[in-house]
């Protein structure tokens, strides 16, 4: 124990006898990171941070009073497809091409395959897509113009909302009932002109829909072949319309169910941070590289001294 302390307080004996290079060399490597980071662009940050829900109920979205409509937050499993997506090719030349990201960082075209290289080189450090706590993804985004990381960053939340949307596909849906609705009351209506039609002319009516009156007087005739198929008509006709009223109302109440989705709902996403134009300088941290670098200089010094005396030890 007591060599230990020894060889301990040799070692900083040693040190202490170079004091004057080591804090020579260590603040120097200090002005020089100093200087150096000089050079280094200021960039900002901005921050997105949303929810997405549940993928499986998204795709099985349904719209009546008896099952109603629910869309759970998303898993760990919706959380790393959602990551992936948004870092996918498809979404990197989206954001390239909307951005002109190749003028904005600089980058000469005239050789495309380097370019493109490039330009996702700079993606990959200016954009940082990972997971949170409670099944969020956070997107933050760097960039050496507060409202172009703002922008970026906001897009992200518009391409998981347009993707969440595509897959629900509410307002598709909606525009599609909306025809079938009208499709429907044109189908309505021609039944209804073919009813009249029959009655008016050929006095045809279902026995319910008929007064005693006119049941006494067509009762002979339902025996007639020609009167039988024209009642046939009229009866099933009247089947349909019925049919198609209780089909209608159906209709009507999953078009308001759809409506008033989207209107208390307009994203299926639930967006925690909304990305803001940031006013404080993100990157690069001066003062914590320049203690980095003199460190880890103070670190090499010591043990080049140790290692340079440890030498001249052994030459004698």
């Amino acid at each position: 124990m007591q060599n230990n302390q020894f060889s301990v307080n040799q070692e900083l004996a040693k040190l202490w006898n170079h004091r004057k290079t080591i804090l020579v060399f260590t603040f120097s490597v200090g002005i020089l990171v100093a200087l150096i980071t000089l050079f280094f662009d200021d960039e900002y940050s901005s921050n997105a941070i949303f929810i997405p829900p549940n993928f499986s109920d998204v795709k099985s979205m349904t719209y009546t009073k008896s099952r109603p409509l629910s869309v759970g937050a998303g898993g760990d499993m919706d959380i790393e497809r959602m990551i992936t997506i948004l870092s996918s090719d498809n979404v990197n030349h989206h954001i390239i091409k909307k951005f002109n990201l190749y003028q904005h960082y600089d980058i000469d075209t005239s050789n495309k395959k380097s370019a493109y290289k490039k330009v996702i080189s700079k993606l990959e450090d200016n954009i940082k897509i990972s997971t949170m706590k409670y099944t969020a993804v956070q997107v933050l985004v760097y960039d050496k113009d507060p409202k172009m990381a703002r922008d970026i960053a906001a897009e992200y939340i518009l391409i998981a909302d347009s993707l969440i949307e595509s897959m629900a596909k509410r307002k598709e849906n909606l525009e599609n009932l909306n025809r079938n609705i009208e499709e429907l009351v044109l189908e309505k209506q021609k039944i209804i002109d073919s009813l009249k039609y029959y009655r008016k002319n050929y006095k045809v009516y279902h026995f319910d829909d008929m007064s005693d009156g006119i049941a006494n007087l067509l009762a002979p005739k339902i025996n007639d072949p020609w009167f039988a198929e024209l009642y046939d008509k009229v009866y099933g006709l009247e089947i349909r319309l019925n049919r198609l009223d209780d089909l209608y109302n159906l209709m009507l109440e999953e078009q308001e169910l759809r409506r008033r989705h989207l209107e208390a709902v307009p994203s299926l996403i639930d967006v925690v941070s909304v990305p803001l134009i940031p006013i404080v300088k993100a990157r690069p941290q001066r003062l914590l590289i320049i203690a980095s670098s003199m460190f880890l200089a103070f670190v090499v010094v010591c043990l080049y001294v140790i290692f340079k005396e440890q030498e001249k030890v052994y030459v004698i």
